[in-house]
């Protein structure tokens, strides 16, 4: 392998091996944390069953024909409460927060091999529901 000075030429370097951990070898973090008890907050108020009440006239839980599977819209508001605690005021960051944070995922209930959603899913929910149910969810 040749060195140039104190950096290795990347056409020379040898290939990284496939990493492969079983799902319990994974660090999780800790369970105690800020997401995981307002996970159970929200739990306790039911809160998937209030957004899912508010949004079904908006919102299509089941794919169409052809399309890809739809959000829930429980997972897209968690999303966007991420961004008050976080200080994230974009769309964009907010997605990219929820995609590398292993407590965050954990809170959305996707593991670390699902694709969180991106952030133009935003914008559609934004436009789907009315002011109305925006405000009926933070009643």
């Amino acid at each position: 392998m040749r060195v140039m000075g104190k950096f290795r030429r990347k056409d020379t370097a040898p290939a990284q091996q496939d990493l492969w951990l079983r799902p319990e070898e994974i660090v999780t973090g800790p369970h105690n944390a800020f997401y995981t008890k307002l996970a159970a907050l929200l739990e306790k108020v039911g809160f998937t069953e209030t957004v899912h009440r508010i949004c079904a006239p908006y919102y299509r839980l089941e794919s169409r024909e052809g399309g890809r599977p739809p959000v829930d819209p429980a997972v897209l508001m968690r999303m966007l409460i991420v961004g008050f605690p976080e200080g994230i005021g974009s769309e964009r960051g907010i997605a990219s927060r929820c995609a590398d944070s292993l407590a965050i995922r954990r809170f959305l209930g996707y593991s670390l091999t699902e694709e969180t959603p991106d952030h133009s899913t935003f914008t559609v929910f934004r436009r789907r529901l009315p002011l109305e149910a925006f405000e009926a969810l933070h009643a």
